[in-house]
């Protein structure tokens, strides 16, 4: 995980931010890795998965391109990272790759917990509830 003031956005367009400052994440495919990573945070996906879902059928001959994307990503991550080393966050993990995502870092780990909030206090507490889901979807309720 990234520690610090880090924040990825993937409730509407897909950002990583750096201490409130936007980062640039490359190019559409690593911005599509990215993406693919943080809909399943701190899960192995495939590369099989991965070539699918950024190639389509002809994924299977862009390992090559994949490892790029991989490690251009990480740069983008952890630019302090030390050159040819995997970092802490985007790692290889057989059969594929795992990022390392905090809850507090992703913006729809915390629109999930407050939408489970409202639904555990639906039956005790309707107007709680409403208030959880109201703030669901308010994104200042989301981690800054």
């Amino acid at each position: 995980m990234l520690g610090g003031d880090v924040q990825f956005r993937i409730l509407g367009s897909l950002e990583f931010q750096r201490a409130g400052k936007s980062v640039d994440l490359g190019s559409y495919k690593q911005r599509s890795l990215l993406a693919l990573m943080l809909l399943h945070p701190n899960q192995i996906v495939s590369t099989d998965r991965i070539l699918d879902e950024l190639w389509g059928e002809g994924g299977a001959g862009k390992q090559n391109a994949l490892w790029v994307h991989v490690s251009n990503l990480r740069s983008v991550l952890e630019p302090e990272r030390p050159p040819r080393s995997e970092g802490t966050v985007l790692l290889t993990r057989a059969p594929g790759y795992l990022l390392r995502v905090d809850s507090a870092e992703l913006d729809s780990a915390a629109f999930e917990h407050l939408v489970s909030e409202g639904r555990g206090l639906l039956s005790s507490d309707p107007p709680a509830a409403a208030n959880a889901w109201r703030r669901s979807t308010q994104p200042e309720h989301w981690p800054q």
